[in-house]
């Protein structure tokens, strides 16, 4: 993975840096001005971006920067596992916008410019990855591919303030720094271990990739001898976990070994392995390969089973331990959760959507190790293939699939317009950035999947149709606070929108009010009306679409006599419009 050459500066160069900043500018401004220009500012309908704007609210409304709890989901509260640091960018924004807005126009308007300001910085690591492996031609082939892969990418446009955006710069970062050939490696190296901390201290669901690029520099010095890469990224990785911690949890919970969020745990792993890999970088380098291999081997057994005895219950996904109905019943679902083969829509298109990019990289990345054999290289393909299994298994791991592919396809035609130097091979890599992309393969098929279907009628579709929870909401209004029971997806769009409390939604951290949502839905009306009252529930929010499942499991029970248009004994009805309101009688 030799780099190019950089010749001297010339105006060509000057071009192409002008170009870039023009693609990552594009990449950033084109969708908030689709999305300003429609008037459609704030989250559209996905829960977990509603919950994440309505954490920053609350932080921004004098609640503490460790309590990111929601006290107003669940009988008692839900405590949440999301990252505060998240929100600090949100915030900034919408503090910098709310002297000319009001807080809440503010608030929707930081969400609307958020995600493609993270777009523009993801464009902008490709092109670093393409200038390391392909000087001045590498930055344009990564700033075109980049520009070109996110404009349909959902987790950057407006709206989409999760932290799944936040994952895909951080892994492709840490995966260029380790891979990128340079001689200041352990500037990259210290890089790579800071963004693989952050990423665990954002979302721990990315932990295995971060395994895998905690592995890379570890074996690497172990087979090469080369010091400087290992050192950077074991001390920074240390380092960044412990100040990340400190930064995040509060002390009441500093021995709670949480598996779902950044704890003591993973501190332990990260102190005992990143140090242990600066020590032996330092002290051990002079030692022969077998000799350096088996004090590695060492310390990760020693990290291991230090990880393994202190919480053997995060060797595990955390989701198996859910309850069976809570499994049945809400995780299956949960469309995050489904696997590939059990997700909606059409396989042909959805195929071509989600593994486009990926076969094309894949394809890419062996016939370069075949040219070529390159640590690097390999680490792309562990990390690519990797990520599609992973999104075979949950769909929720797209994004990572499409960042590492992204990155791959960036390293690859950077090295071929590299080594053939010449303007036609360059046009070749920058058009082939264009011709892989999942959408431009999608397209095709998509068009026959439709052309196939059109016209055609489902003889097992139904008339249900989604509910407009916003409506719902409305109609609740923001009186005197209420319990309400709703749908999951309706839980945070009624926490945002009325000062109402709601008894369960879509976070696995609060599985017993979703074991009490399920119970009362699947109860005979007359029982379920009991527990409603015993909770204290005062309003029930009833949509015949999300409510199909307790209808088909459990048709005695309450949701299927509301499907059904029933009356129930202490219920009165006081709205409806697709969506129902009823009052549970005291």
């Amino acid at each position: 993975m030799g780099r190019a050459s950089l010749s001297a500066w010339t105006w060509q160069d000057g071009a192409v840096w002008a170009a870039v900043v023009l693609l990552i500018a594009y990449s950033m401004l084109r969708p908030i001005s689709v999305a300003l220009g429609a008037g459609d500012i704030g989250p559209d309908d996905p829960f977990d971006d509603i919950m994440r704007l309505m954490q920053v609210r609350d932080w921004m409304g004098g609640q503490s920067w460790f309590d990111t709890d929601q006290n107003r989901l669940g009988v008692e509260g839900t405590r949440m596992h999301w990252s505060r640091l998240v929100d600090v960018p949100i915030a900034a924004l919408a503090l910098l916008i709310e002297p000319f807005a009001g807080r809440e126009r503010a608030l929707l308007l930081a969400a609307t410019v958020w995600p493609p300001m993270l777009g523009g910085v993801f464009v902008a690591v490709l092109a670093a990855a393409g200038r390391s492996f392909g000087g001045t031609v590498g930055l344009l082939v990564g700033a075109v591919g980049g520009a070109v892969i996110i404009t349909q990418l959902t987790v950057f446009i407006p709206g989409r303030i999760d932290h799944h955006n936040w994952q895909m710069i951080l892994l492709a970062l840490a995966a260029t720094a380790l891979v990128a050939p340079t001689g200041r490696a352990h500037v990259l190296g210290a890089v790579a271990g800071a963004a693989v901390a952050l990423s665990i201290a954002i979302g721990t669901e990315t932990l295995v990739f971060c395994a895998v690029l905690c592995a890379y520099p570890a074996i690497d010095w172990a087979w090469t001898g080369a010091p400087k890469r290992a050192a950077g990224f074991g001390a920074a990785l240390a380092a960044a976990m412990v100040v990340l911690f400190f930064v995040s949890i509060p002390p009441a919970r500093y021995g709670l070994a949480d598996c779902d969020q950044i704890s003591v745990i993973h501190v332990l792993a990260a102190v005992v392995g990143g140090g242990g890999l600066f020590l032996l970088a330092r002290f051990a380098t002079g030692r022969g390969r077998w000799t350096r291999f088996a004090v590695l081997s060492a310390l990760g057994v020693i990290a291991v089973g230090l990880l393994a005895a202190s919480a053997p219950h995060c060797l595990a996904n955390p989701l198996d331990g859910l309850p069976e109905p809570v499994t049945e019943f809400w995780l299956s679902e949960v469309a995050e959760a489904k696997g590939f083969a059990d997700a909606d829509g059409n396989v042909p298109l959805r195929l071509a959507l989600t593994f486009g990019t990926f076969l094309v990289a894949a394809a890419l990345l062996i016939w370069s190790l075949c040219v070529q054999r390159s640590a690097g290289l390999l680490l792309l393909v562990v990390l690519v293939a990797g990520a599609a299994a992973f999104t075979i298994y949950q769909i929720r791991y797209t994004s990572v699939l499409w960042a590492f592919s992204a990155l791959s396809l960036v390293v690859v035609l950077s090295r071929f317009a590299a080594r053939e130097r010449t303007r036609a091979a360059a046009a070749l890599a920058v058009l082939a950035a264009f011709i892989v992309h999942p959408m431009q393969l999608a397209f095709p098929v998509g068009m026959l999947v439709l052309s196939a279907e059109d016209g055609e009628t489902d003889e097992t579709d139904t008339a249900l149709e989604p509910c407009d929870y916003d409506r719902a909401a409305a109609e609740l209004g923001g009186g005197q606070p209420l319990f309400v029971m709703a749908p999951f997806n309706a839980g945070p769009t009624i926490l945002m929108d009325t000062p109402h409390r709601v008894l369960a939604s879509n976070y696995h951290r609060g599985a017993e009010d979703i074991a009490r949502h399920i119970d009362i839905a699947t109860s005979p009306p007359d029982q379920a009306v009991t527990k409603l009252q015993r909770f204290g529930v005062e309003r029930v929010v009833h949509c015949a679409y999300h409510a199909a499942i307790y209808a088909e499991r459990a048709p005695d029970g309450l949701h299927a006599a509301l499907s059904h248009g029933e009356p129930v004994a202490g219920l009165t009805l006081l709205w409806e419009d697709g969506a129902r309101i009823y009052a549970v009688e005291r």
